[in-house]
């Protein structure tokens, strides 16, 4: 809706900016968020107070993303066609198959939005297709592939990685 009412009439980029993070905080409190990072050398990170920042700057730094390569026909659907490719087949190969649907259906999407998009494009996605596609691939994302182990999963994969080094 942020992106449909920027392409209506000029908001101001302080304010789409603040309307990210507030949205993205919602996402947050409904549960949509990156509460470890697996870090090489160190492991499974628990983020705790750090989730918050860390998710908001994931979800509006990929809205923001996805609308700033918007310059250039067929590029940010392109390139959002590909990255959310990607993630299916991880969600698909850790076990997240309802979430790789979604994904899927994001890609077929994209890829009929590429058919018109293309050099010389017919029509243009605007911050409202720009918006929704990086808000869906990060929230997809979280889902998918942050939420992909739950946290037992995670401690025993841990756990097996200490062991094998020991």
């Amino acid at each position: 809706m942020l992106g449909f009412l920027d392409d209506l009439q000029e908001l101001s980029p302080r304010f789409r900016l603040v309307c990210q993070l507030a949205i993205a905080a919602l996402v947050w409190q409904n549960g949509v968020r990156i509460d470890a990072l697996n870090v090489p050398g160190l492991g499974l990170v628990h983020l705790g107070l750090l989730s918050l920042p860390i998710t908001l700057l994931w979800i509006a730094g990929l809205v923001n993303a996805i609308n700033w390569i918007d310059g250039l026909d067929g590029l940010a659907s392109g390139v959002s066609a590909i990255s959310t490719l990607i993630t299916a087949g991880i969600c698909l190969f850790i076990g997240e198959p309802s979430v790789a649907l979604l994904a899927l259906c994001l890609v077929g999407s994209l890829c009929g939005f590429l058919l018109y998009n293309f050099n010389p494009a017919c029509i243009f996605m605007g911050d409202g297709g720009s918006y929704f596609i990086g808000f869906m691939l990060a929230a997809i994302s979280i889902v998918g592939l942050v939420k992909g182990y739950d946290a037992g999963d995670c401690f025993a994969l841990a756990q097996a990685q200490v062991s094998f080094c020991c």
